[in-house]
């Protein structure tokens, strides 16, 4: 479904990821380590 996101967005949306507040605390419980690279090749591969 288009969620009107394109990958030229890609590096905002990644950035916002890390700039929202309250979304670190989140971040800190992903079974990864949520890097901006990490974050950056899941919304890469949700395309």
């Amino acid at each position: 479904r288009d969620l009107g996101f394109t990958k030229a967005d890609l590096d905002k949306i990644t950035e916002l990821v890390f700039t929202t507040p309250s979304l670190d605390l989140l971040l800190s419980m992903a079974p990864v380590d949520a890097t901006k690279e990490v974050v950056k090749e899941i919304y890469t591969n949700a395309f």
